[in-house]
């Protein structure tokens, strides 16, 4: 009898030996009265045995896994008859393949990350993950490996996930741990279908994660910088397999909006089963000035001829803009909002160029002139500077005697410093990009523009107002910043203030 018959045979009869061990131990409990100190409960034996059972399956499915590789693996014999090349070229193969499996196998996790999951311990191993938060690419790649070894690999992730919406105050170090955790979570939230199949999650875990899924939806805005959370919420769906209770339900596709500058959302998408509403969803991210995320839905679902991209990126442009006047405007023209408002258009610029190079778009839309654009906003910035710093040494150089003439002459001297920084300023209505004029996608001011960017003219529609820019960043969506949450991240999106997260953690 073969180590296989053997695991077998003695696993069927665990039913039997359960019966009997049963039997007497219910013969033993009714003389209880006698012992005092008998204290275990049947259903404890119970769980203990189910728990060994269970292990022991696992253990035996690899063994059987690590056996049919092994005969794979082996050459076949050389045929009567057949050459030798031949043979050679046939084992080769064999070789190529067993190679390309073993390369595919998660990476072997480091102990202390399997023995968390091992025992269950939710809290140890979200403290694991947060020390280890630099490493974070590495933590990514051992996370499948390390999930395995848990007994309830889905029931350990919910656990990990409990406080994710905890209220009440936070210091900023409070706030900045319990972010971390958040991401913590996340990872292994994404990593979970690839130890589990949402088909097998147990039931009764399936029933938690409903109860999760509703407090978190209650919880879950929509609106800028909630993108973690929303994330949180899909792949919460996804990964246990609970997406069929919010079909129909507009909130995903607002959730989805709110996620889209993440390389992964399209993926999620599909998963969400949300293919069909694609048309809905890059509507909305046009009408809430998200032109860079739009464009990337449009060429990951087909969507081109419906959506060419072009006048989409145009628009981003006029825009970028308009936001960058409006920064100056609202900071009184001073040195400070009129350089803030350059590098807000500077990192929109770049996003567009990138956009360009990455779907293959130069015949349609050049990228010299959007690259003399970026020069000319870095020169402005670098001239106000120098004209900032000249007006401060005049100001602090001492007074040659006390008739108050140092401090006139520099009176003198301020407005002169300042005109040129200005004349500088003039250079942004000039026409920086030279483009043609198109008039699909209008939604800002082309009157107030389009002399600006060489798009449209003051007799086209007026476009409405995009909010380009998060108040707590001045990156572009996709291509302006990192595309993930900071450490935590799920490969691949903007990070919060306080992560210290790499960006590689979520892709």
């Amino acid at each position: 009898m073969s180590v296989a018959e053997s695991i077998s045979a003695a696993m069927d009869a665990i039913a039997t030996k359960k019966e009997r061990l049963q039997k007497v131990y219910s013969e033993l409990e009714s003389h209880t009265s006698a012992l005092v100190n008998f204290k275990i409960q049947w259903k404890e034996l119970q769980d203990h045995f189910d728990n060994l059972e269970e292990l022991m399956k696992k253990r035996s499915e690899e063994l059987g896994i690590k056996v049919k590789e092994t005969k794979a693996t082996k050459p076949k014999a050389v045929v009567p008859g057949s050459s030798p090349a031949s043979a050679k070229k046939t084992t080769e193969k064999t070789a190529e393949k067993a190679a390309e499996k073993k390369t595919d196998k998660e990476v072997k996790p480091r102990q202390e990350f399997r023995t968390l999951c091992e025992k269950m311990d939710a809290e140890g191993l979200l403290k694991f993950l947060v020390d280890n938060k630099k490493d974070v690419a590495a933590l990514r790649s051992e996370a499948p490996g390390a999930l395995k070894a848990a007994l309830k690999p889905a029931e350990l992730v919910l656990k990990v996930l409990e406080g994710f919406h905890a209220e009440g105050k936070k210091s900023e170090k409070e706030f900045s741990l319990f972010m971390q955790r958040r991401r913590a979570g996340v990872l292994l939230l994404e990593t979970l279908p690839a130890v589990v199949k949402a088909e097998d999650v147990p039931f009764e875990v399936k029933k938690l994660a409903k109860k999760m899924a509703v407090e978190w939806k209650a919880n879950t805005k929509t609106g800028e910088g909630s993108y973690l959370e929303a994330h949180a919420f899909l792949q919460l769906l996804i990964s246990y397999g609970i997406v069929s209770e919010y079909r129909g339900d507009h909130i995903l596709e607002d959730f989805v909006v709110a996620i889209a500058r993440r390389k992964q959302a399209p993926e999620l998408c599909r998963n969400l089963g949300l293919a069909d509403k694609m048309p809905d969803i890059v509507e909305k991210l046009i009408s809430s000035g998200k032109q860079i995320e739009a464009v990337n839905f449009v060429h990951t679902f087909g969507l081109v001829e419906k959506f060419p991209p072009v006048p989409l990126l145009k628009t981003h442009l006029k825009d970028a803009k308009k936001v960058s006047q409006e920064t100056a405007k609202n900071g009184k023209n001073s040195i400070s909002a009129q350089n803030e408002g350059a590098s807000k258009e500077i990192a929109a610029v770049k996003a567009v160029i990138k956009c360009i190079q990455e779907y293959k778009l130069e015949s349609q839309m050049s990228t010299e002139n959007l690259e003399k654009r970026v020069a000319q906003l870095e020169k402005s910035k670098t001239d106000r500077k120098r004209s900032a710093d000249a007006v401060q040494s005049q100001t602090k150089r001492p007074r040659l005697n006390n008739s108050g003439g140092g401090a006139a002459s520099t009176a003198e001297r301020t407005p002169s410093a300042y005109a040129s920084s200005f004349a500088a300023d003039r250079s942004f209505l000039q026409n920086p990009y030279n483009l043609p004029i198109q008039g699909a996608y209008d939604r800002s001011s082309q009157g107030i523009l389009g002399s600006a960017y060489g798009i449209g003219s003051r007799g086209e529609s007026l476009l409405s107002r995009s909010h380009l820019f998060p108040s707590d960043n001045l990156h572009s969506s996709l291509y302006g910043a990192p595309s993930s949450y900071g450490s935590f991240s799920l490969g691949t999106g903007l990070p919060s203030a306080n992560s210290s997260y790499p960006s590689a953690y979520l892709r």
